[in-house]
């Protein structure tokens, strides 16, 4: 059976992990694409793998893996009021509604050294999902670092 929300969440991944910053930056939501540009969505993940991988003490290495999971039970509601305790968001863009917002989605990517997966460091994209227009796109990104102490953790959105 077919998940459109892990459809566009692989695919954001994978372009992620392949370093096709074009390619993601096509999956956001046309307030996120006004926001920023496919340059710097390529710095905003670029630094966050930098710095996940320094702080792990490994050499910076791309492709990456990636791991995608859902995460069900967040309405935009319990999302909006949990944002700040629970996943260290700044406010979701207005455009984000409840009449739009389908689901959370949770995107890791993990530096690869020799084919073997370090599960002790990886970066975490939430992807706030949106249905704009009949199209399925990310209307809100999040990024945190973690395996490293004391992470900053950066958000896309107005």
């Amino acid at each position: 059976m077919k998940n459109p929300l892990l459809d566009l969440t692989q695919s954001f991944a994978q372009a992620l992990a392949n370093r096709n910053f074009q390619e993601a930056w096509q999956l956001l939501a046309p307030w996120l694409q006004a926001q920023i540009s496919p340059e710097q969505l390529m710095q905003y993940a670029q630094r966050a793998v930098l710095r996940t991988c320094q702080q792990a003490g490994l050499p910076t290495t791309w492709p990456l893996s990636h791991v995608v999971s859902g995460l069900g039970g967040y309405s935009l509601r319990s999302l909006q009021r949990s944002a700040s305790d629970t996943f260290g968001l700044t406010a979701l863009h207005p455009s984000l509604s409840e009449k739009n917002y389908r689901g959370l989605m949770l995107v890791s990517l993990r530096p690869e050294l020799m084919g073997a997966l370090r599960p002790d460091a990886w970066t975490d994209f939430w992807l706030s999902i949106a249905e704009v227009n009949g199209t399925l796109c990310i209307g809100h990104l999040h990024q945190e670092l973690i395996g490293a102490s004391s992470a900053p953790s950066h958000t896309f959105a107005a």
